[in-house]
């Protein structure tokens, strides 16, 4: 999820919850029965605008392809250092390497023994230097998963800022 979304729906969720504070009985209406503030009408929300995201060109699919296999590579061996190299210079600055692993062993256990992974979606921002792509983990035995990696481009090339669970697991087959 991009990082401005992410920010706006933070504070959006800070707002609703403030604004729960204050029972709509208490406010002023507008004269049409509508709690406002002022008790004057608000203006209509705008769409925010969001930008283009293109489907990721050859060289791009294959970077991103190669960082997120070596981080299932580093995560299969038990190498939580080499999986954390990958990880995005935003990504390192709020998790630590002992957090990271915690976090890896917690809630992503299945990437601990995935016997590979396909990538179905790749997509980039217009200046690409964002992406997302939607991976596949195959299990050795188990469930499959899927989950959206999010990808900055940096001076050493794609790292992951982040990923999260796409989906319900289904057992493999």
């Amino acid at each position: 999820m991009d990082r401005n979304l992410k920010l706006g729906l933070l504070i959006t969720g800070i707002t609703v919850l403030l604004a729960g504070c204050v029972p709509t009985s208490e406010l002023p209406t507008n004269g049409q029965g509508k709690g406002t503030e002022s008790g004057i009408t608000p203006a209509p929300e705008q769409e925010e605008v969001t930008p283009a995201r293109l489907d990721c060109d050859a060289p791009t699919e294959r970077a991103i392809r190669t960082t997120i296999g070596n981080q299932i590579d580093a995560f299969t061996q038990g190498d939580f250092e080499a999986a954390y190299d990958l990880a995005a210079p935003s990504f390192r600055q709020r998790v630590t390497l002992s957090y990271f692993e915690e976090i890896i062993r917690a809630d992503y256990s299945m990437l601990l023994e995935a016997s590979g992974f396909s990538m179905s979606v790749c997509l980039t921002n217009s200046t690409t230097t964002t992406a997302e792509a939607l991976i596949k983990i195959r299990p050795l035995t188990g469930e499959t998963n899927q989950l959206v990696y999010d990808l900055e481009n940096t001076e050493e090339g794609w790292k992951i800022a982040g990923a999260m669970v796409a989906n319900t697991p289904r057992t493999a087959t």
